[in-house]
Protein backbone atom coordinates (compact mmCIF):
# COMPACT_ATOMS: atom_id res chain seq x y z
CA UNK A 1 0.00 0.00 0.00
CA UNK A 2 1.37 3.26 -0.61
CA UNK A 3 2.36 5.89 2.00
CA UNK A 4 1.04 9.09 -0.12
CA UNK A 5 -1.76 9.77 -2.32
CA UNK A 6 -1.57 12.52 -4.70
CA UNK A 7 -5.09 13.17 -6.22
CA UNK A 8 -5.42 15.55 -9.23
CA UNK A 9 -8.04 16.49 -10.76
CA UNK A 10 -7.98 17.87 -14.85
CA UNK A 11 -10.11 19.75 -17.28
CA UNK A 12 -8.49 20.89 -20.51
CA UNK A 13 -4.75 21.04 -18.64
CA UNK A 14 -2.65 20.10 -20.97
CA UNK A 15 -0.49 22.90 -21.00
CA UNK A 16 0.99 21.82 -17.55
CA UNK A 17 -0.51 18.20 -16.49
CA UNK A 18 3.07 16.89 -17.74
CA UNK A 19 5.12 19.35 -15.15
CA UNK A 20 3.04 18.80 -12.77
CA UNK A 21 3.08 14.82 -12.83
CA UNK A 22 6.49 15.16 -13.19
CA UNK A 23 6.75 17.46 -9.62
CA UNK A 24 4.89 14.60 -8.04
CA UNK A 25 7.34 11.60 -9.44
CA UNK A 26 10.22 13.30 -8.57
CA UNK A 27 9.49 13.03 -4.85
CA UNK A 28 12.08 12.34 -2.30
CA UNK A 29 9.63 9.95 -0.51
CA UNK A 30 8.80 7.00 -3.46
CA UNK A 31 6.19 5.57 -2.16
CA UNK A 32 3.76 7.17 -3.25
CA UNK A 33 0.67 7.08 -5.70
CA UNK A 34 -0.40 9.75 -8.40
CA UNK A 35 -4.57 10.06 -8.90
CA UNK A 36 -5.19 11.73 -12.01
CA UNK A 37 -8.58 12.45 -12.51
CA UNK A 38 -9.60 13.73 -16.37
CA UNK A 39 -12.67 15.57 -15.61
CA UNK A 40 -14.19 15.07 -18.99
CA UNK A 41 -11.22 16.91 -20.86
CA UNK A 42 -11.66 17.44 -24.88
CA UNK A 43 -7.78 18.30 -25.48
CA UNK A 44 -4.97 15.86 -24.83
CA UNK A 45 -5.17 15.97 -21.07
CA UNK A 46 -6.26 12.46 -21.22
CA UNK A 47 -3.75 11.11 -23.49
CA UNK A 48 -0.93 12.70 -20.67
CA UNK A 49 -2.11 10.61 -18.18
CA UNK A 50 -1.95 7.71 -19.87
CA UNK A 51 1.54 7.84 -21.07
CA UNK A 52 2.42 8.28 -17.44
CA UNK A 53 0.08 5.03 -16.72
CA UNK A 54 2.12 2.93 -18.95
CA UNK A 55 5.92 4.09 -17.66
CA UNK A 56 5.29 4.07 -14.14
CA UNK A 57 3.12 1.95 -12.44
CA UNK A 58 2.33 4.75 -9.50
CA UNK A 59 0.41 7.02 -11.69
CA UNK A 60 -3.52 5.93 -12.19
CA UNK A 61 -5.50 7.64 -14.46
CA UNK A 62 -9.86 7.96 -14.48
CA UNK A 63 -12.25 8.75 -17.20
CA UNK A 64 -14.85 10.97 -15.99
CA UNK A 65 -18.27 12.81 -17.02
CA UNK A 66 -17.52 16.90 -16.95
CA UNK A 67 -18.84 17.22 -13.43
CA UNK A 68 -16.59 19.75 -11.94
CA UNK A 69 -13.63 20.13 -9.44
CA UNK A 70 -15.30 18.67 -6.23
CA UNK A 71 -16.76 15.45 -7.93
CA UNK A 72 -13.39 14.85 -9.42
CA UNK A 73 -11.63 14.96 -6.32
CA UNK A 74 -14.34 13.10 -4.26
CA UNK A 75 -13.40 10.05 -7.44
CA UNK A 76 -10.01 10.10 -6.73
CA UNK A 77 -10.17 10.13 -2.72
CA UNK A 78 -13.17 7.54 -3.51
CA UNK A 79 -9.96 4.84 -4.90
CA UNK A 80 -7.02 6.26 -2.74
CA UNK A 81 -5.01 4.04 -0.58
CA UNK A 82 -2.41 5.88 1.07
CA UNK A 83 -1.85 6.73 4.63
CA UNK A 84 -1.44 10.56 3.64
CA UNK A 85 -3.42 12.56 0.97
CA UNK A 86 -2.19 15.41 -1.36
CA UNK A 87 -4.76 17.22 -3.24
CA UNK A 88 -2.91 19.24 -6.86
CA UNK A 89 -4.38 21.32 -9.46
CA UNK A 90 -3.16 20.61 -12.94
CA UNK A 91 -1.69 23.34 -13.17
CA UNK A 92 0.57 23.50 -10.08
CA UNK A 93 3.79 22.03 -8.80
CA UNK A 94 5.19 20.39 -5.89
CA UNK A 95 8.82 21.25 -4.52
CA UNK A 96 10.53 17.43 -4.61
CA UNK A 97 10.87 17.20 -1.06
CA UNK A 98 6.77 18.26 -0.11
CA UNK A 99 5.79 14.51 0.71
CA UNK A 100 8.81 13.70 2.86
CA UNK A 101 9.27 16.88 4.89
CA UNK A 102 5.26 17.37 6.06
CA UNK A 103 5.04 13.15 6.17
CA UNK A 104 7.66 13.26 8.70
CA UNK A 105 5.33 15.49 10.77
CA UNK A 106 2.62 13.03 10.84
CA UNK A 107 4.63 10.04 11.47
CA UNK A 108 6.17 11.55 14.59
CA UNK A 109 2.90 13.05 15.53
CA UNK A 110 -0.08 10.91 15.89
CA UNK A 111 -2.34 13.38 17.63
CA UNK A 112 -1.73 15.87 14.41
CA UNK A 113 -4.70 15.57 11.31
CA UNK A 114 -3.16 18.23 8.88
CA UNK A 115 0.26 19.75 8.35
CA UNK A 116 0.43 23.05 6.39
CA UNK A 117 3.07 24.49 4.58
CA UNK A 118 4.19 28.00 2.26
CA UNK A 119 4.08 28.54 -1.47
CA UNK A 120 5.41 30.13 -4.38
CA UNK A 121 2.89 32.29 -6.70
CA UNK A 122 3.92 31.78 -10.20
CA UNK A 123 2.48 33.46 -13.72
CA UNK A 124 1.19 31.07 -16.58
CA UNK A 125 5.32 30.88 -17.65
CA UNK A 126 6.43 29.56 -14.50
CA UNK A 127 7.59 32.90 -13.13
CA UNK A 128 7.63 33.79 -9.18
CA UNK A 129 5.48 37.03 -8.88
CA UNK A 130 4.44 36.30 -5.25
CA UNK A 131 7.69 34.51 -2.96
CA UNK A 132 5.16 33.83 -0.16
CA UNK A 133 1.58 32.66 -0.05
CA UNK A 134 0.77 31.78 3.53
CA UNK A 135 0.98 34.28 6.31
CA UNK A 136 2.51 31.86 9.27
CA UNK A 137 1.64 34.63 11.76
CA UNK A 138 -2.03 33.12 11.11
CA UNK A 139 -0.72 29.77 12.63
CA UNK A 140 1.01 31.35 15.74
CA UNK A 141 -1.13 31.15 17.63
CA UNK A 142 -3.81 29.36 20.12
CA UNK A 143 -6.76 28.82 17.59
CA UNK A 144 -8.38 25.81 16.91
CA UNK A 145 -8.22 24.66 13.43
CA UNK A 146 -11.84 25.87 13.28
CA UNK A 147 -11.39 28.97 14.58
CA UNK A 148 -8.69 29.75 12.40
CA UNK A 149 -10.27 29.14 8.97
CA UNK A 150 -13.73 30.19 9.98
CA UNK A 151 -11.76 33.96 10.16
CA UNK A 152 -11.32 33.51 6.52
CA UNK A 153 -7.85 33.97 4.35
CA UNK A 154 -7.69 30.41 2.86
CA UNK A 155 -4.94 28.73 0.96
CA UNK A 156 -5.07 26.73 -2.14
CA UNK A 157 -5.79 22.95 -2.28
CA UNK A 158 -1.86 22.12 -2.92
CA UNK A 159 -0.89 23.55 0.64
CA UNK A 160 -2.03 21.27 3.22
CA UNK A 161 -1.08 16.94 3.96
CA UNK A 162 -3.74 15.32 5.36
CA UNK A 163 -4.16 12.12 7.05
CA UNK A 164 -6.93 9.89 4.68
CA UNK A 165 -8.78 8.76 7.65
CA UNK A 166 -9.43 12.19 8.72
CA UNK A 167 -10.16 13.50 4.85
CA UNK A 168 -12.67 10.68 4.39
CA UNK A 169 -14.60 11.64 7.60
CA UNK A 170 -15.19 15.07 6.70
CA UNK A 171 -16.88 13.78 3.67
CA UNK A 172 -16.56 14.64 0.30
CA UNK A 173 -16.07 18.08 -1.64
CA UNK A 174 -19.31 20.19 -2.66
CA UNK A 175 -20.24 19.38 -6.11
CA UNK A 176 -22.66 22.23 -6.75
CA UNK A 177 -20.94 23.86 -9.81
CA UNK A 178 -21.95 27.64 -8.06
CA UNK A 179 -19.72 26.60 -5.13
CA UNK A 180 -17.00 25.39 -6.63
CA UNK A 181 -14.44 28.50 -6.44
CA UNK A 182 -14.58 28.29 -2.45
CA UNK A 183 -15.27 24.04 -2.48
CA UNK A 184 -11.87 23.91 -0.59
CA UNK A 185 -13.05 26.11 2.07
CA UNK A 186 -16.08 24.59 2.61
CA UNK A 187 -14.10 21.07 2.59
CA UNK A 188 -11.73 22.41 4.90
CA UNK A 189 -14.07 23.89 7.49
CA UNK A 190 -15.43 20.57 8.31
CA UNK A 191 -12.37 18.92 8.27
CA UNK A 192 -11.69 21.15 11.31
CA UNK A 193 -15.16 20.36 12.53
CA UNK A 194 -14.22 16.52 12.70
CA UNK A 195 -11.73 18.14 16.03
CA UNK A 196 -8.28 17.76 13.92
CA UNK A 197 -4.95 19.04 14.94
CA UNK A 198 -3.08 20.93 12.60
CA UNK A 199 0.69 21.87 12.29
CA UNK A 200 2.83 24.43 10.00
CA UNK A 201 6.06 23.93 8.77
CA UNK A 202 7.38 27.55 7.50
CA UNK A 203 9.05 26.42 4.46
CA UNK A 204 8.26 27.10 0.59
CA UNK A 205 7.30 23.81 -0.95
CA UNK A 206 5.25 24.19 -3.64
CA UNK A 207 4.00 27.10 -6.43
CA UNK A 208 0.60 27.66 -6.87
CA UNK A 209 -0.28 28.84 -10.36
CA UNK A 210 -2.17 32.04 -11.10
CA UNK A 211 -3.81 32.76 -15.11
CA UNK A 212 -5.72 34.64 -16.56
CA UNK A 213 -8.31 31.67 -16.75
CA UNK A 214 -8.16 30.00 -13.69
CA UNK A 215 -10.79 29.48 -11.15
CA UNK A 216 -9.47 31.88 -8.23
CA UNK A 217 -8.57 34.92 -11.23
CA UNK A 218 -12.80 35.54 -10.82
CA UNK A 219 -13.03 37.15 -7.90
CA UNK A 220 -16.64 37.86 -8.30
CA UNK A 221 -17.58 34.17 -8.80
CA UNK A 222 -15.17 33.49 -5.37
CA UNK A 223 -17.39 36.07 -3.24
CA UNK A 224 -20.46 34.53 -4.51
CA UNK A 225 -19.21 31.09 -3.62
CA UNK A 226 -17.94 32.26 -0.22
CA UNK A 227 -21.25 33.70 0.40
CA UNK A 228 -22.55 30.79 -0.55
CA UNK A 229 -20.62 28.30 1.70
CA UNK A 230 -20.63 30.45 4.71
CA UNK A 231 -24.34 30.39 4.80
CA UNK A 232 -24.40 27.09 4.42
CA UNK A 233 -22.04 26.58 7.05
CA UNK A 234 -24.17 28.41 9.57
CA UNK A 235 -27.08 26.31 9.10
CA UNK A 236 -25.08 22.58 9.22
CA UNK A 237 -23.11 23.97 12.14
CA UNK A 238 -24.67 26.64 14.27
CA UNK A 239 -22.98 26.47 17.49
CA UNK A 240 -19.42 26.40 16.35
CA UNK A 241 -19.55 29.76 13.94
CA UNK A 242 -21.01 31.03 17.31
CA UNK A 243 -17.92 30.47 19.29
CA UNK A 244 -15.88 31.54 16.34
CA UNK A 245 -17.56 34.88 15.52
CA UNK A 246 -17.56 35.48 19.14
CA UNK A 247 -13.20 34.71 19.44
CA UNK A 248 -13.08 36.45 16.33
CA UNK A 249 -14.63 39.52 18.17
CA UNK A 250 -12.65 39.23 20.77
CA UNK A 251 -9.23 39.20 19.20
CA UNK A 252 -10.33 42.96 16.84
CA UNK A 253 -11.38 44.24 19.93
CA UNK A 254 -7.51 43.50 21.34
CA UNK A 255 -6.43 44.64 17.56
CA UNK A 256 -7.67 48.04 18.03
CA UNK A 257 -6.31 48.63 21.59
CA UNK A 258 -3.06 47.34 20.45
CA UNK A 259 -3.40 49.91 17.65
CA UNK A 260 -4.26 53.04 19.86
CA UNK A 261 -1.58 51.59 21.91
CA UNK A 262 1.07 51.68 18.65
CA UNK A 263 -0.05 55.05 17.71
CA UNK A 264 0.50 56.37 20.83
CA UNK A 265 3.99 55.44 20.41
CA UNK A 266 4.27 56.87 16.72
CA UNK A 267 2.73 60.31 17.80
CA UNK A 268 6.02 61.22 19.07
CA UNK A 269 8.24 59.86 17.19
CA UNK A 270 6.65 61.55 14.35
CA UNK A 271 7.23 65.22 16.04
CA UNK A 272 11.11 63.66 16.97
CA UNK A 273 11.42 63.05 13.45
CA UNK A 274 9.90 66.14 12.08
CA UNK A 275 12.46 67.97 14.15
CA UNK A 276 15.46 65.95 13.14
CA UNK A 277 14.57 66.78 9.78
CA UNK A 278 14.24 70.63 10.37
CA UNK A 279 17.28 70.40 11.92
CA UNK A 280 18.96 68.52 9.34
CA UNK A 281 17.26 71.21 6.37
CA UNK A 282 18.72 74.21 8.96
CA UNK A 283 22.39 72.37 8.64
CA UNK A 284 22.88 71.58 5.07
CA UNK A 285 21.27 75.29 4.32
CA UNK A 286 24.26 76.36 6.76
CA UNK A 287 26.67 73.61 4.80
CA UNK A 288 25.65 74.94 1.47
CA UNK A 289 26.08 78.57 2.69
CA UNK A 290 29.37 77.75 3.97
CA UNK A 291 30.43 76.01 0.33
CA UNK A 292 29.26 79.02 -1.75
CA UNK A 293 31.36 81.49 0.27
CA UNK A 294 34.13 79.17 0.15
CA UNK A 295 34.05 79.30 -3.56
CA UNK A 296 33.71 82.65 -3.72
CA UNK A 297 36.74 83.08 -1.29
CA UNK A 298 39.08 80.61 -3.71
CA UNK A 299 37.71 82.59 -6.46
CA UNK A 300 38.82 85.60 -5.03
CA UNK A 301 42.35 84.14 -3.90
CA UNK A 302 42.84 83.08 -7.44
CA UNK A 303 42.09 86.65 -9.11
CA UNK A 304 43.56 88.99 -6.43
CA UNK A 305 46.67 86.77 -4.67
CA UNK A 306 47.80 84.13 -6.78
CA UNK A 307 47.46 86.49 -10.18
CA UNK A 308 46.79 83.13 -12.79
CA UNK A 309 43.98 82.07 -13.56
CA UNK A 310 41.93 78.46 -12.39
CA UNK A 311 42.10 75.02 -14.06
CA UNK A 312 38.73 74.26 -15.08
CA UNK A 313 37.82 70.77 -13.89
CA UNK A 314 35.45 68.16 -15.27
CA UNK A 315 34.52 65.38 -13.09
CA UNK A 316 33.68 61.84 -14.97
CA UNK A 317 30.39 60.59 -13.54
CA UNK A 318 27.88 61.09 -10.23
CA UNK A 319 29.37 58.46 -7.60
CA UNK A 320 31.14 57.75 -4.68
CA UNK A 321 34.55 57.62 -6.60
CA UNK A 322 33.46 61.32 -8.33
CA UNK A 323 32.73 62.14 -4.31
CA UNK A 324 36.09 61.43 -3.46
CA UNK A 325 37.96 62.95 -6.71
CA UNK A 326 35.96 66.03 -5.80
CA UNK A 327 36.85 66.00 -2.24
CA UNK A 328 40.35 65.85 -3.33
CA UNK A 329 40.30 68.32 -5.84
CA UNK A 330 38.04 70.82 -4.16
CA UNK A 331 40.72 72.43 -1.71
CA UNK A 332 42.99 73.19 -4.57
CA UNK A 333 43.14 76.74 -4.59
CA UNK A 334 43.91 77.20 -8.48
CA UNK A 335 41.75 74.27 -9.02
CA UNK A 336 37.90 75.20 -10.54
CA UNK A 337 35.16 72.43 -10.87
CA UNK A 338 33.50 73.44 -13.34
CA UNK A 339 31.02 70.26 -14.02
CA UNK A 340 30.25 66.74 -13.90
CA UNK A 341 29.74 64.64 -16.56
CA UNK A 342 27.29 62.18 -16.12
CA UNK A 343 25.47 59.28 -19.18
CA UNK A 344 22.57 59.17 -17.43
CA UNK A 345 20.05 61.57 -18.94
CA UNK A 346 17.38 61.76 -15.95
CA UNK A 347 20.76 63.61 -14.27
CA UNK A 348 20.97 66.33 -16.94
CA UNK A 349 20.37 70.04 -16.02
CA UNK A 350 20.78 69.24 -11.97
CA UNK A 351 23.32 70.14 -9.45
CA UNK A 352 25.43 67.79 -7.88
CA UNK A 353 28.23 69.14 -4.96
CA UNK A 354 26.80 72.79 -6.34
CA UNK A 355 28.57 71.78 -9.92
CA UNK A 356 26.27 71.70 -13.21
CA UNK A 357 25.28 68.07 -14.22
CA UNK A 358 26.09 67.89 -18.27
CA UNK A 359 26.17 64.72 -20.74
CA UNK A 360 28.94 63.38 -22.29
CA UNK A 361 28.15 65.41 -25.80
CA UNK A 362 28.95 68.66 -23.63
CA UNK A 363 32.69 67.99 -23.64
CA UNK A 364 32.62 68.89 -27.23
CA UNK A 365 32.11 72.64 -26.32
CA UNK A 366 35.98 73.08 -24.76
CA UNK A 367 34.42 74.72 -21.78
CA UNK A 368 37.06 72.89 -19.52
CA UNK A 369 41.00 72.62 -19.43
CA UNK A 370 41.13 69.16 -17.95
CA UNK A 371 39.41 65.80 -17.13
CA UNK A 372 39.26 64.04 -14.15
CA UNK A 373 38.30 60.59 -14.01
CA UNK A 374 38.79 57.36 -11.28
CA UNK A 375 40.87 54.94 -12.36
CA UNK A 376 38.59 51.89 -12.43
CA UNK A 377 36.34 53.93 -14.58
CA UNK A 378 38.81 54.84 -17.12
CA UNK A 379 37.81 51.65 -19.12
CA UNK A 380 34.10 52.87 -19.03
CA UNK A 381 34.83 56.22 -19.88
CA UNK A 382 36.99 55.40 -22.69
CA UNK A 383 34.33 55.34 -25.65
CA UNK A 384 32.76 58.20 -24.72
CA UNK A 385 35.93 60.49 -24.77
CA UNK A 386 36.31 59.09 -27.80
CA UNK A 387 33.31 60.80 -29.28
CA UNK A 388 33.91 63.41 -27.11
CA UNK A 389 36.94 64.33 -28.97
CA UNK A 390 39.11 64.30 -25.96
CA UNK A 391 42.68 64.85 -26.37
CA UNK A 392 44.38 61.64 -23.94
CA UNK A 393 46.72 64.81 -22.17
CA UNK A 394 43.51 66.43 -20.91
CA UNK A 395 42.61 63.55 -19.19
CA UNK A 396 43.35 63.30 -15.27
CA UNK A 397 43.34 59.72 -14.06
CA UNK A 398 43.12 59.87 -10.55
CA UNK A 399 43.26 56.56 -7.70
CA UNK A 400 39.82 57.43 -6.02
CA UNK A 401 39.47 53.83 -4.20
CA UNK A 402 42.89 54.69 -2.35
CA UNK A 403 42.34 57.38 -0.28
CA UNK A 404 46.09 58.73 0.35
CA UNK A 405 47.56 57.84 -3.03
CA UNK A 406 44.84 60.07 -4.52
CA UNK A 407 45.65 62.67 -2.08
CA UNK A 408 49.42 61.94 -3.13
CA UNK A 409 48.27 62.54 -6.57
CA UNK A 410 46.20 65.61 -6.33
CA UNK A 411 48.80 67.42 -4.83
CA UNK A 412 51.66 66.42 -7.19
CA UNK A 413 49.47 67.47 -10.40
CA UNK A 414 47.97 70.63 -7.79
CA UNK A 415 50.49 71.94 -5.97
CA UNK A 416 49.01 74.29 -3.61
CA UNK A 417 50.68 78.00 -4.72
CA UNK A 418 48.95 79.96 -1.61
CA UNK A 419 50.86 77.71 0.50
CA UNK A 420 53.66 78.66 -1.10
CA UNK A 421 52.95 82.49 -0.87
CA UNK A 422 52.00 82.04 2.89
CA UNK A 423 55.29 80.01 3.78
CA UNK A 424 57.43 82.84 2.27
CA UNK A 425 55.32 85.59 4.45
CA UNK A 426 57.30 84.84 7.56
CA UNK A 427 56.07 83.55 10.31
CA UNK A 428 52.10 83.02 11.73
CA UNK A 429 51.57 86.11 14.30
CA UNK A 430 48.17 83.97 15.86
CA UNK A 431 47.56 80.88 18.25
CA UNK A 432 48.06 77.82 16.27
CA UNK A 433 44.91 75.98 16.59
CA UNK A 434 44.22 72.18 15.94
CA UNK A 435 40.45 71.25 15.18
CA UNK A 436 39.44 67.97 16.59
CA UNK A 437 36.45 67.03 13.93
CA UNK A 438 35.79 66.90 10.31
CA UNK A 439 32.17 66.88 10.03
CA UNK A 440 29.66 69.55 9.79
CA UNK A 441 30.34 71.09 13.48
CA UNK A 442 34.38 70.82 12.48
CA UNK A 443 33.86 73.34 9.24
CA UNK A 444 31.74 75.73 11.53
CA UNK A 445 34.44 75.88 13.93
CA UNK A 446 36.90 76.58 11.18
CA UNK A 447 34.65 79.18 9.85
CA UNK A 448 34.35 80.65 12.86
CA UNK A 449 38.85 81.01 13.63
CA UNK A 450 38.88 81.95 9.47
CA UNK A 451 37.35 85.17 10.34
CA UNK A 452 39.56 85.76 14.04
CA UNK A 453 42.76 87.71 13.16
CA UNK A 454 44.02 86.45 16.68
CA UNK A 455 44.08 82.49 15.61
CA UNK A 456 44.67 80.15 12.35
CA UNK A 457 43.74 76.77 11.89
CA UNK A 458 46.44 74.65 11.16
CA UNK A 459 45.10 70.76 10.82
CA UNK A 460 42.09 68.37 11.68
CA UNK A 461 42.01 65.31 13.51
CA UNK A 462 39.55 62.72 13.63
CA UNK A 463 38.97 58.75 15.23
CA UNK A 464 38.18 57.75 11.43
CA UNK A 465 41.42 56.08 9.73
CA UNK A 466 39.79 56.61 6.65
CA UNK A 467 40.16 59.99 7.43
CA UNK A 468 43.77 60.25 8.08
CA UNK A 469 45.84 61.64 5.25
CA UNK A 470 43.32 63.12 3.71
CA UNK A 471 42.97 67.20 3.08
CA UNK A 472 40.34 69.51 4.03
CA UNK A 473 40.06 72.59 2.93
CA UNK A 474 43.91 72.58 2.61
CA UNK A 475 45.04 71.45 6.11
CA UNK A 476 45.85 67.94 6.74
CA UNK A 477 43.90 65.38 8.80
CA UNK A 478 45.92 63.42 11.16
CA UNK A 479 45.26 60.73 13.48
CA UNK A 480 44.45 61.11 17.44
CA UNK A 481 47.87 59.45 18.60
CA UNK A 482 49.81 62.08 15.73
CA UNK A 483 48.19 65.10 18.34
CA UNK A 484 51.33 64.56 21.06
CA UNK A 485 54.00 65.36 18.14
CA UNK A 486 51.89 68.11 16.09
CA UNK A 487 52.32 71.83 16.96
CA UNK A 488 49.24 73.82 18.28
CA UNK A 489 48.76 76.32 21.07
CA UNK A 490 44.72 75.46 21.33
CA UNK A 491 42.91 72.20 20.35
CA UNK A 492 38.96 72.90 19.54
CA UNK A 493 36.75 70.38 20.01
CA UNK A 494 34.80 70.59 16.59
CA UNK A 495 31.83 67.80 17.49
CA UNK A 496 29.27 66.75 19.06
CA UNK A 497 30.90 63.71 21.45
CA UNK A 498 32.70 66.62 23.68
CA UNK A 499 32.78 64.70 27.10
CA UNK A 500 34.32 61.77 25.01
CA UNK A 501 36.80 64.14 22.74
CA UNK A 502 37.58 65.81 25.88
CA UNK A 503 38.96 62.62 27.79
CA UNK A 504 40.64 61.13 24.82
CA UNK A 505 42.76 64.41 24.36
CA UNK A 506 43.67 64.26 28.22
CA UNK A 507 44.75 60.71 27.86
CA UNK A 508 46.91 61.73 25.12
CA UNK A 509 49.06 64.63 27.29
CA UNK A 510 46.92 67.76 26.32
CA UNK A 511 46.54 69.84 28.97
CA UNK A 512 43.09 70.41 29.87
CA UNK A 513 43.55 74.17 29.53
CA UNK A 514 44.97 74.05 25.95
CA UNK A 515 41.47 72.63 25.26
CA UNK A 516 38.24 74.30 23.99
CA UNK A 517 35.63 72.46 24.40
CA UNK A 518 32.99 74.82 21.94
CA UNK A 519 29.27 74.33 21.65
CA UNK A 520 29.12 73.60 18.20
CA UNK A 521 25.08 72.87 18.13
CA UNK A 522 23.95 76.95 18.66
CA UNK A 523 24.40 80.05 16.20
CA UNK A 524 27.83 80.48 14.72
CA UNK A 525 27.65 84.07 16.33
CA UNK A 526 27.78 82.70 19.42
CA UNK A 527 30.31 80.05 18.87
CA UNK A 528 32.25 83.14 17.66
CA UNK A 529 32.29 84.69 20.71
CA UNK A 530 32.82 81.75 22.56
CA UNK A 531 36.13 81.30 20.79
CA UNK A 532 37.06 84.72 20.64
CA UNK A 533 36.76 85.20 24.38
CA UNK A 534 38.47 81.79 25.04
CA UNK A 535 41.56 82.25 22.74
CA UNK A 536 42.26 85.86 23.88
CA UNK A 537 42.34 84.30 27.21
CA UNK A 538 45.27 81.50 26.04
CA UNK A 539 46.96 84.51 24.39
CA UNK A 540 47.34 86.49 27.51
CA UNK A 541 47.87 83.26 29.18
CA UNK A 542 50.99 82.51 26.53
CA UNK A 543 52.24 86.53 26.46
CA UNK A 544 52.61 86.48 30.35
Amino acid sequence: MPRFSIIIPCYNGERWLDQAIRSCLAQTARDLEVIVVDDGSTDGSADIAAAYVASDARVVAIQEANRGVGAARNAGLAIAKGDYVNFLDADDVLASEKLAVQGAVLDENPDIACVFCDGRGIDADGRVFMDHIVDPRRFAGPESFFDLFFSGGQFPPLIPLLRRTVATAAGDFDTDRAVAGCADTAYWLRVALTGARFHYVDRVLCSYRTTAGNMSSDHEAMERAAELVYAKLLRDAPDACARSLRKLQARLNDNDVALAALRSIVSPSRAELRAAQDGWRVTRESLHDAQQRLDSLRSLISRKVLSHPMTRIVICGTGNSSRRLWEALAPRHDVDITAFIDADTRREGRHFLAAAIQPPAWLRTGEWDAVAVASSDVDEWAPRFQDAGVDAVRIIELPADDIAALSAAVVARFPDPLAGRLAGAGPRAGIRVGIFGTGAAALKVWEVLAELDTADAIWFADNNPQQHGRSILGLDVIAPAAIPHAPFDAIVIGSMARDAILEQLVSLGVPASRIIAADVVGPIQALQRQLALALDALNARVAA
